[in-house]
């Protein structure tokens, strides 16, 4: 089936309390069919949860929902500049010492990973017990896709995400851990990784919902590489700021110290953020070394499907994101490796 027939295909919803729906009252446990875009708001307001059994996967919907927690702007402007790291270090850390409020401004400090975690979940569209309930929702319709392949295929080896979406498997079971093997005389064989035959739209489906699970952390992250949340670090009994570019360097996963303090840059002044014409020499590169780090990460979650999403509206979104002018968005994109994404009959040269 083509990609347009799967987002026009219905998604089969479970009420979770009464409601009116088309002039029809709906009443809880009652199972309807909704079709995309409606499914996101059912899911997010509360009225109805995922049913089990899908006919096609809901790809459409949990796109939607990837993006809107991706979104980080709801955390505070970027925090890139200079001038702003330099109001930081001199007047909330003076001395390495915390300040509760600076400027009029209240300042909220965030003691720990675990607390920020769900801090940022908690300033989002989607909050963190939604967001668990619907990973949770995701997982159980592959679950219960996986249980009606009655196919099964091993290898010596886990496939990488284009090799399972490629075949259409998804993963039935990893094979033991070489330390519960240890324990009872070593490995005999070699090691089988199990799959199942589901086709490939839900394969490419697990592979997103995979990403969902990750989400918090990939947030956290970005959000911390453009300095929307600002990282302190203890050192004896004082704090010392951990630059927002230190991700960039670094990348992976951030490891954050026990103890560390965060702040939402939303809590800093309104004028220590620049205009996006403001931005000149190392600060803009780093803010377009941003973007196309952003515009590959989209180029990599809207595979395969490139040629669906057009340049004209990626811009405009993006410098909506990250408060700056389409013209340096543009920029980025020119240095971007992204063929076929295009304006409409254009070809990306590479």
């Amino acid at each position: 089936m083509a990609s347009e027939d799967f987002q026009s295909a219905p998604t089969r919803l479970v009420a979770l309390k009464a409601f009116e729906e088309r002039g029809r009252a709906i009443e809880p446990g009652e199972s309807f069919d909704v079709g995309h875009p409606e499914v996101k708001s059912y899911l997010v307001d509360g009225r109805a949860e995922l049913a089990r059994q899908q006919d096609h996967p809901p790809t459409e919907t949990l796109k939607d929902l990837t993006a809107e927690l991706l979104d980080c702007s709801r955390l505070g402007p970027i925090c890139l500049a200079a001038k702003a790291i330099q109001n930081v270090e001199e007047q909330v850390l003076p001395s390495g010492l915390p300040r509760n409020a600076v400027a009029g401004s209240v300042l909220h400090w965030i003691t720990g990973k675990p607390k920020l975690r769900s801090t940022v979940l908690s300033n989002l569209v989607v909050k963190q017990e939604l967001y668990h309930s619907l990973a949770h929702q995701f997982a159980d319709c592959l679950h219960a896709r996986l249980q009606r392949s009655s196919t099964v295929h091993f290898a010596s080896e886990r496939l990488s995400d284009a090799e399972v979406i490629e075949k259409g498997w998804i993963l039935r079971e990893e094979p033991p851990h070489e330390d519960w093997l240890s324990q009872r005389g070593g490995r005999s064989i070699p090691p089988q990784w199990e799959y199942g035959a589901v086709g490939q739209d839900w394969t490419e489906f697990d592979v997103a919902v995979d990403r969902f699970h990750r989400l918090p952390e990939e947030l956290t992250l970005e959000a911390l590489k453009d300095g929307r949340i600002l990282a302190t670090e203890r050192v004896g009994e004082l704090f010392r700021l951990i630059a927002p570019w230190t991700w960039n360097e670094t990348g992976g996963n951030p490891r954050l110290g026990t103890g560390w303090n965060f702040l939402f840059s939303r809590d800093l002044p309104s004028e220590w953020f620049p205009k996006a014409r403001q931005l000149r020499g190392p600060e803009r590169d780093r803010m377009i070394s941003r973007i196309v780090a952003h515009l590959h990460g989209l180029y990599v979650a809207a595979a395969p499907n490139h040629s669906e999403y057009k340049k004209e509206p990626i811009i405009a979104e993006l410098a909506r994101q990250y408060g700056v002018g389409k013209t340096l968005v543009l920029e980025a994109w020119s240095k971007a490796d992204l063929p076929n994404w295009s304006v409409p009959g254009v070809r990306k040269s590479r």
